[in-house]
C-alpha cells in the first residue's frame, strides 16, 4: 500500500515513514514525530526535538524539581519516557553508599529488639527464639 502525505521515504519495496516519523492514528499519514529520549514534562514536536513547559526546545526536557527523599533520585524509564523516582530500600534494610553506588543492607534489629530469649536477625526482620529449657 502506498503512503501519501509528508515525511514519506520510497524504496524499491514501496514507501514507508521516514526515520523519526510514524503514522498518526487519526490521519494515517506520517506526521507523528518520534523522540528517542522521551520528552519528560514536554512533548515531541519533531524527530528528537521536544517542546518544554519553560518554552525551551531540546532533545529532551528536564523534569520539574521533585521531592525524592534523603537518598536522591533514580530515573525510571519505559515507553521512551523517563521520570525521576525516589530511591528507597525495603522495610528492614538501610541504604548505604559504596564505591559502586548505593546498596540496601539488612538492618540488625537484634541490636535494639526486646527479646526475652535469643534474638535471631533475619533478612529484613528478626525472630525471638526461646533458649534451652524455655518455651
Amino acid at each position: 500500500r502506498r503512503r501519501v502525505g509528508p515525511h514519506i521515504c520510497f524504496s524499491g519495496l514501496g514507501s514507508t515513514c521516514c526515520p523519526g516519523w510514524m503514522v498518526s492514528p487519526g490521519s494515517g499519514q506520517c506526521t507523528l514525530p518520534l523522540c528517542s529520549f522521551g520528552c519528560g514534562s514536554g512533548f515531541c514536536i519533531a524527530p528528537n526535538l521536544c517542546s518544554c513547559p519553560d518554552g525551551e526546545q531540546g532533545i529532551t526536557c528536564p523534569e520539574p524539581a521533585g521531592s525524592c527523599g534523603e537518598y536522591g533520585c533514580d530515573l525510571s524509564c519505559n515507553h521512551g519516557g523517563c521520570q525521576e523516582v525516589a530511591r528507597v530500600c525495603p522495610l528492614g534494610f538501610s541504604m548505604q553508599e559504596t564505591a559502586n553506588g548505593i546498596r540496601c543492607a539488612d538492618i540488625d534489629e537484634c541490636l535494639s529488639a526486646a527479646c526475652e530469649g535469643l534474638c535471631v536477625n533475619t533478612e529484613g526482620g528478626f525472630v525471638c527464639e526461646c533458649g534451652p529449657g524455655m518455651q
